[in-house]
């Protein structure tokens, strides 16, 4: 992978909650890539590690992404069905 695609899957894992860094940083392991930790987390030369490991990456993380938007969709259709049988107003736990 070149040098942009690198910097995008860094971004991207960054950008994660804490949760799915754990997910990566299982990934990583799992695929005995060599990872440094340290008080501010966890450090990967990305390109150190091979491209089915990143793939596996990639993958998960388009996952996250794919679940992320399915929520929302969902959540949009949770919210208009709630208004629509029970009125803008009524707030439902």
């Amino acid at each position: 992978m070149d040098l942009q695609e690198l910097e995008r899957i860094r971004d991207q894992i960054q950008g994660f909650p804490p949760v799915h860094q754990h997910q990566i940083y299982a990934i990583l392991c799992e695929g005995g890539a060599e990872v440094q930790e340290t008080n501010q987390g966890i450090l990967v030369n990305l390109g150190t590690i091979s491209d089915a490991l990143l793939i596996k990456i990639v993958e998960y993380a388009q996952y996250v992404k794919e679940q992320e938007a399915t929520i929302t969709k969902d959540e949009i259709a949770k919210d208009e069905l709630r208004e629509s049988y029970f009125g803008a107003t009524q707030e439902l736990a």
